[in-house]
């Protein structure tokens, strides 16, 4: 995915740009659903916007609490939190 060589190589307004565009492709499956929205919840972090983050993984968490996308969720917010 385009958006994941973005966020490896820093360029996170790429990958914010991309991930976008993928939700408005089609609809996406959940699990997609989890993967584009954690990775927004990444690109925010790495932009230093640290509240739409937040929003983005606590989103994840919340939806998709028993996914690996949902249990890295978690783990950022406890990270964030303390």
């Amino acid at each position: 995915m385009r958006a994941q060589n973005g966020i490896k190589d820093g360029d996170y307004e790429f990958s914010l740009r991309r991930l976008s565009e993928a939700e408005k492709y089609t609809i996406p499956k959940p699990d997609v659903l989890a993967e584009i929205a954690y990775l927004k919840g990444v690109c925010y972090e790495g932009l230093h916007k640290p509240d739409e983050a937040r929003a983005m993984f606590k989103y994840v968490a919340d939806h998709f609490a028993n996914t690996d996308y949902g249990y890295m969720a978690k783990e950022k917010l406890s990270q964030v939190e303390k």
